[in-house]
Parts: structure tokens; C-alpha cells; sequence
């Protein structure tokens, strides 16, 4: 195992340990961690998940925490069962899918780690956030968002 990987387990088990994310344990253990490049970021098929390392070490600022927070995210989407659970919206547009359950999730874990002590959103090297959060959307449900994603999709358009 080399050094990365060895990274990315103590910080999945740093979350694992958590007063914040520590339910989330058992979906954490479910199914298959692996490390591939052909990803752009990390994945999940809702239950195993996959991990571009190369990314993570090389174009995130705060990696201990924003992996910590990719990690979540992942097992978010576990157990939300989204894949099942939103396969109709995935089949329509799986962009704006995809789009709607990580502002859901996102809000989520920001809510329950409102100053950053275990996770934060993961940064780039010049300090821009990356991923899906909007306040707006604090307690919709993904299909309303995905809606709403939709409805402003077809304005511009």
C-alpha cells in the first residue's frame, strides 16, 4: 500500500471515528474501495465506490478534509439509495440527476459540519470551492431541485 493510499484510509477512518459522520460506519464498510484515474473525481454505483487519487493529490488544497468530504458525500449517495430511488430522473437527464442529489447531500453534510472541524467542501489549488451547494435549496427534496435545475436549463436555452 503505498502512501496515498495509506492517506486515504486514515482519513476514511478519522470520518468513520466522527461524532458527526460516525452513522454513516456501516455504508462506509459496504462494498468495494477502489482507486482509479479513469474517474474524474470519485463514484459511487451504490455500493462500491471508486476514487481518482490522482486528482485528489494533485489538484485539491485541503485534502485531508475535502477527501474526508468527497468520502461522505459517496456513502451519502448510498445511502440515500439514489440510484434506485431517482433512476427516472437519471434516465431523463442524468446531468441535472446528478446535479439535484449532490446540492441535496451537500447541504446536508455542511449542516452537520457547519464549521469545517472534520470535512469541508474540497478546494482547488487557487481556492475555489468545487462541487454542488446552493443555501437556496437547504431543505428541498432532489426532485424539486432537479426541477428547479430544469426550469433554469430551459430558460437560458
Amino acid at each position: 500500500m503505498d502512501k496515498r493510499h495509506r492517506e486515504f484510509k486514515s482519513i476514511k477512518i478519522g470520518v468513520m471515528r466522527s461524532e458527526e459522520f460516525g452513522l454513516l460506519r456501516g455504508v462506509m464498510m459496504l462494498g468495494e474501495t477502489t482507486f482509479n484515474t479513469g474517474v474524474q473525481i470519485a463514484c459511487t454505483n451504490g455500493r462500491d465506490e471508486q476514487y481518482n487519487l490522482d486528482f485528489w493529490f494533485t489538484e485539491i488544497s485541503n485534502i485531508r478534509k475535502g477527501l474526508g468530504f468527497v468520502i461522505v458525500h459517496e456513502n451519502c449517495h448510498k445511502v440515500a439509495k439514489h440510484w434506485d430511488v431517482y433512476r427516472r430522473l437519471h434516465e431523463e437527464n442524468p446531468v441535472l440527476a446528478n446535479m439535484a442529489c449532490d446540492f441535496w447531500i451537500n447541504g446536508r453534510i455542511l449542516k452537520a459540519d457547519p464549521n469545517g472541524k472534520i470535512v469541508e467542501m474540497p478546494r482547488d489549488k487557487q481556492g475555489r470551492v468545487l462541487g454542488c451547494h446552493d443555501p437556496e435549496y437547504d431543505g428541498w427534496t432532489v426532485k424539486r431541485i432537479f426541477n428547479h435545475l430544469k426550469q433554469q436549463q430551459q430558460e437560458k436555452e
